[in-house]
C-alpha cells in the first residue's frame, strides 16, 4: 500500500498482538493487515482528511458518524487513497455496529477496520503502539550496530571481501555479488 520513501514501520498485524488489543476484533479488510504503521491519529472531527497522513492508524469512537453512518462509506475510500493503514473503532458508545456496507467496502479495498475494546483508553493504546514501533526501531539499530562492528573487525584483521560478503548475506538474507573491473 505504501510507496513512499522507506521508513521504519511495523505491520498492523504485529500491533494487534499488544496486550491492550487482545480483545480487538478484525471487522473487515483482513488483506490489509500487513499495511505499515508509522504513527497513530485520532479522528473525532468530520474534516479528518485534512489531518491524516500516509501510514497512520486512525482511532475513533465513531462520534462523527453517530447521526449519519453513510459518512463511513464515503470516508473509507478516501482514507484508503490517503494510504491510512487502518481504522480502529470503538463501538457500543456512539454507534452499536459498523454498517455492513462500510465493512464490505473495506474488505474490497483491503482496508482494515478493527473493533477496539471499549475499556481501552486512547492514551494507553497510543503509548503502547508507539512503544512497539520504537522497540522495533531500537532492535533494528542494534542489528545495524552489530553488523558494523562485525565488518569493522573483519577489516581490522585484514579479512577479505569474501568474509564481508558473507556478513552482508547473513544480515540481509540476500545473495551478494562483488564485481571488480580490475580482475
Amino acid at each position: 500500500m505504501m510507496t513512499e520513501k522507506k521508513k521504519m514501520t511495523i505491520p498492523l498485524r504485529d500491533v494487534l498482538q499488544i496486550d491492550l488489543l487482545k480483545g480487538a476484533e478484525i471487522l473487515a479488510g483482513e488483506n490489509g493487515l500487513d499495511n505499515s504503521i508509522l504513527s497513530v491519529n485520532v479522528m473525532e472531527v468530520p474534516d479528518v482528511l485534512e489531518w491524516v497522513r500516509s501510514g497512520e492508524f486512525l482511532l475513533t469512537t465513531a462520534y462523527v458518524f453517530r447521526d449519519d453512518l453513510s459518512l463511513l462509506d464515503r470516508l473509507i475510500p478516501e482514507l484508503y487513497a490517503k494510504k491510512v493503514c487502518g481504522l480502529g473503532i470503538k463501538t457500543q458508545r456512539y454507534i452499536e455496529t459498523v454498517p455492513e456496507s462500510a465493512l464490505a467496502l473495506a474488505d474490497k479495498l483491503g482496508f482494515p477496520i478493527i473493533r477496539i475494546p471499549q475499556n481501552v483508553p486512547y492514551g494507553d493504546l497510543i503509548k503502547e503502539i508507539f512503544n512497539h514501533i520504537i522497540g522495533e526501531q531500537r532492535d533494528l539499530l542494534i542489528r545495524i550496530n552489530d553488523f558494523n562492528d562485525t565488518v569493522r573487525e573483519i577489516m581490522l584483521k585484514r579479512g577479505g571481501m569474501q568474509e564481508i560478503a558473507e556478513q552482508i548475506y547473513l544480515a540481509t538474507e540476500s545473495p551478494v555479488i562483488i564485481h571488480d573491473d580490475i580482475f
